[in-house]
């Protein structure tokens, strides 16, 4: 049994811990993490820079008028991320398309090699024929914001009791090509074991194929969210707010109610499915015409384990189920059951109507 750390390092960066049982069969035992802390964040801060030293509305004008230059440009910049070497004391050296001269000389009426001498970073920059060389601390101070937020999701990671134990870290994606990150993480955890696969960059994409052939080797995972969806209690003037008081067919309800589905952090294996049960009333006047359309579920999530409400802070909403009615006009009093099941990667959803017919559904994401 092995226990490792999983960091997907791309434009965005997740990180997993997975326990490896078997040769086939991994579970996963604590919440994917991460966000946009990879080379899309590194790319922002780059960004910045040029921003700072070109000025923002000459960067845009060489966006929309030579584009192929500048892109061609940020595909070079992608190249030094992965290939910049920390333990040369070279400066970094990328060149500068002629465009980007002609239309900040055009703009500014400026000269280019004299803006570079006067700006805030005028020691870390110098501008020869068409090039501009960038000296080590300025390149990597690009990096340091991710790299700092990559270091810290992994810490709290090992601080949960669950984790302790785990063997190594192993990188993959793209961003796991730079010696920056992977010296600034190594740095930062001397006494775990690393492994970096070649390629790294492609191995996401292998593994995506190997799952797509062998999909029940993922056997649990561990919910990244609480998932739930909003309904209508019988009002509690100690419990709910007064402003969420509703009259439904003569009774007090609170609207807009939190009913849970998953909670974050919690286990959930493969083929494992939750039923949910709705009454949906068509009886009231304003109500009848709503007979004849599909009738929607919306579906929340939530980073917070018992949220009370669907629209406080924190509450997201996912998607809205939608039940479409087989003979065109829905009775005035519809029971469905939903049963929610976790297949994979996907959320497999089976509406069931009270007299038993089973309901065609689809799951609109936002």
């Amino acid at each position: 049994m092995k226990y490792h750390v999983f960091v997907h390092t791309g434009g965005t960066v997740d990180i997993a811990v997975q326990e490896t049982t078997s040769a086939s069969e991994i579970k996963t035992i604590y919440k994917v993490c991460g966000g946009n802390l990879g080379g899309t964040k590194v790319d922002e801060r780059f960004m910045k820079f040029l921003n700072e030293l070109i000025g923002s509305e000459n960067m845009k004008h060489i966006k929309n008028e030579d584009r192929s230059e500048y892109l061609e440009f940020l595909r070079g910049f992608e190249l030094k991320k992965r290939t910049f070497n920390i333990d040369s004391k070279n400066r970094v050296a990328m060149k500068i398309p002629p465009a980007f001269v002609e239309i900040f000389s055009e703009k500014s009426g400026e000269n280019f090699e004299n803006a570079i001498k006067t700006s805030k970073h005028m020691t870390a920059l110098s501008f020869s024929g068409d090039k501009v060389s960038i000296d080590q601390s300025l390149f990597t101070s690009f990096f340091e914001s991710s790299v700092n937020d990559i270091i810290s999701h992994i810490k709290d990671i090992f601080d949960a009791d669950i984790c302790r134990d785990l063997g190594g870290i192993v990188m993959v994606g793209g961003f796991a090509e730079s010696m920056i990150v992977n010296s600034a993480v190594k740095k930062a955890f001397p006494d775990k074991k690393f492994i970096i696969p070649l390629e790294a960059g492609l191995a996401v994409a292998k593994g995506a194929v190997l799952y797509g052939h062998d999909p029940d080797i993922i056997c649990s995972r561990i919910c990244r969210y609480t998932y739930g969806k909003g309904i209508c209690e019988p009002f509690d003037k100690d419990l709910h707010d007064e402003f969420r008081q509703t009259t439904i067919e003569g009774e007090l309800f609170c609207s807009g109610c939190f009913l849970k589905i998953f909670t974050i952090g919690q286990k959930v294996l493969v083929g494992e499915s939750v039923e949910m049960r709705s009454i949906f009333s068509f009886v009231d006047e304003d109500t009848q015409m709503m007979r004849n359309f599909p009738i929607d579920i919306p579906v929340y999530i939530s980073k917070k384990e018992s949220p009370m409400y669907v629209d406080e802070e924190g509450c997201v909403l996912l998607g809205n189920l939608k039940i479409k009615c087989k003979n065109g006009q829905w009775p005035e009093k519809v029971h469905v059951t939903v049963k929610m099941e976790i297949t994979g990667t996907e959320l497999k959803v089976t509406p069931r109507m009270h007299f038993g017919e089973q309901v065609t559904a689809t799951f609109d994401f936002l």
